[in-house]
């Protein structure tokens, strides 16, 4: 019985623990902020070990940051992204 109880502890702290989240710099213009679904849209260079330049969304988790930005500003930001395929970004400056 010891054993059966050791062995579901585990599991659900297996279960428990999140996916690992990589970090990636970002630096691009915003070219459109959407506050009903809390995303910008940033036309970025290429993003080193990610992805090659392009525009696209990214929602932005932290609404301090998000009542900040303004279509047609420079920033810089730190894009997180999940092993599960979630990424969003933050740490947001403008430059």
């Amino acid at each position: 019985m010891r054993y059966l109880a050791a062995a579901i502890f585990l599991l659900i702290l297996g279960c428990a623990r999140e996916a690992p989240v990589h970090r990636y710099a970002l630096r691009g213009e915003i070219v459109k902020v959407d506050p009903s679904a809390h995303t910008v849209t940033i036309r970025h260079e290429r993003i080193d070990g990610w992805m090659e330049a392009m525009t696209m969304e990214f929602p932005v988790k932290d609404a301090k940051e998000f009542a900040a930005l303004r279509a047609g500003e420079r920033v810089t930001a730190t894009v997180f992204v999940s092993d599960a395929g979630a990424y969003w970004i933050g740490d947001i400056r403008q430059e």
